[in-house]
């Protein structure tokens, strides 16, 4: 609010209240005694024996100094008073009881309205949430069926290795191709790219058969029931004399080429006859070989179907299926889990957002209350200070009188001065009425932290409950 300024006789006369300053501004005595010339004026009318001693009424300089302190008191007065009314005026802004009522009706509004608003959120996110919930829930049934039925108990599936095992499996593919290209490609009249071709093929089948047939196969061992056991033996069994007779072919094929492959790059020879002789030879004698790389050949072959055999036996649970089941439930728990955060992170941020709402409201009047008390302070204070400023105005009229009478005396020569120099010159009590500053009483804002507090409880609870009731971890 702007505050009226006081007036003052001259630019640099000072007399009224500082608000700004937080107190009275004083009378530079000698400054305004020097401005309106009050030392010549005496100089002048004490040589001219004015005031003549018979004189009774102030003279004209008595009273402009008289009429200028006085005006000086008036200003001030009338910017205290407005001062205070301004600060009165700032603390009816503050919230009184029936403020704070209205307040502690507030939060309760706030908090119904959350309640209202919480429970529209769970009906949607629990038609959200329903599905993926069930799913999952359907799923561990069927895996605690699935347990119960093959005697598992409570065993966690096992296939922590399984990428591990995949990563062995291309290192053991990778040897194969290197002792393949080693052993055959000194023999093979393809070219380098045929060879490769060869060699890439005789692995892909070696390693392909042995990892995901034949140890998945072997894995059907440990089922409850003979009768799949006994399959899977009996299909191993036939997957590895495959894999023995097509590497016995390869080793034969080795020596027939180192034979043939003269002929072959001369055209000497077919490809039709020589795999005839690879052929006849295999049937005839298949144990027998012309070098020794075609035995590593085999042995290479049948080695790493054996290997990758066994990786593809641990890359899941021992028991057939158990992993499989498993990790679906695994995707369907993750899935129903990333909707469930994404719900109850969505939910708790309105939560947030409501108790923020009661912390406003709290702050608002806490930081009213604190705006109260400043403004009480400051009242009480410039009142304290309003006769002690009068006193000090007064005590500015009396030395202003004083230049005026000392200087005249000095010049006035044997005449005596006027009987009134000697009575001194005062206020009137009016000016030293004291000032009033009686402010309401102080917000009460202990109740209403208490309300809120209350309130807030209320919410929370009522959270919690929705939040266990609709958003479930299980």
């Amino acid at each position: 609010m702007k505050r009226k300024q006081p007036q003052q006789t001259a630019p640099s006369k000072a007399k009224g209240f500082d608000p700004l300053h937080g107190g009275y501004l004083r009378i530079d005595t000698d400054a305004w005694a020097g401005e309106n010339d009050i030392r010549r004026v005496a100089t002048d009318e004490g040589r001219n024996k004015f005031p003549p001693p018979d004189q009774i009424e102030p003279d004209q300089t008595h009273v402009k100094i008289q009429s200028h302190v006085e005006d000086v008191a008036n200003s001030s007065r009338e910017e205290v008073g407005n001062h205070l009314a301004d600060l009165m005026t700032a603390i009816e802004g503050v919230y009184d009881e029936a403020g704070l009522e209205r307040l502690e009706q507030q939060a309760e509004d706030v908090v119904n309205t959350a309640i209202r608003e919480y429970d529209t959120t769970v009906a949607q996110d629990e038609t959200a949430l329903k599905p993926p919930l069930e799913d999952m829930r359907s799923q561990r049934h069927g895996v605690e069926a699935f347990r119960k039925a093959n005697e598992l108990g409570q065993r966690q599936a096992d296939y922590a290795e399984r990428r591990q095992e995949a990563m062995w499996v291309a290192a053991i593919a990778v040897v194969e191709i290197v002792l393949n290209a080693v052993l055959l490609g000194e023999v093979m009249p393809y070219g380098i790219g045929g060879a490769l071709g060869v060699v890439c093929f005789i692995t892909a089948i070696n390693l392909s058969l042995g990892y995901v047939i034949a140890g998945p196969w072997w894995r059907q061992r440990n089922h409850v029931d003979a009768g799949p056991g006994l399959r899977a033996t009996i299909g191993c069994i036939a997957i590895g004399a495959g894999i023995l007779a097509f590497n016995v072919c390869v080793g034969q094929f080795r020596d027939a080429m180192e034979t043939f492959g003269e002929q072959l790059r001369s055209g000497a020879a077919t490809h039709e006859a020589a795999m005839r002789d690879i052929w006849r030879q295999a049937i005839e004698a298949p144990w027998s070989f012309d070098s020794f790389q075609a035995m590593l050949v085999v042995v290479v072959g049948v080695g790493c179907f054996v290997l990758a055999a066994i990786k593809g036996y641990r890359t899941d649970d021992e028991y057939p299926g158990y992993g499989k089941i498993t990790r679906a439930l695994k995707r369907v728990e993750e899935g129903y889990r990333a909707a469930r955060e994404e719900a109850t992170a969505a939910f708790e941020d309105q939560h947030r957002s409501s108790l923020a709402k009661l912390d406003d409201l709290l702050y608002d009047a806490t930081a009213k209350r604190e705006q109260y008390d400043s403004l009480c302070q400051e009242g009480r204070k410039v009142a304290a200070q309003f006769v002690p400023a009068m006193q000090r105005h007064a005590q500015a009229l009396r030395e202003l009188t004083q230049i005026y009478r000392d200087t005249n005396r000095m010049h006035r020569g044997d005449l005596q001065a006027p009987r009134y120099f000697e009575e001194p010159r005062t206020l009137d009590g009016r000016f030293f009425e004291p000032v009033t500053f009686e402010p309401p009483a102080r917000p009460d804002v202990n109740r209403l932290a208490t309300k809120i507090g209350e309130e807030k409880q209320r919410l929370h609870g009522h959270y919690e409950t929705l939040l266990k009731q609709f958003y479930p971890i299980g």
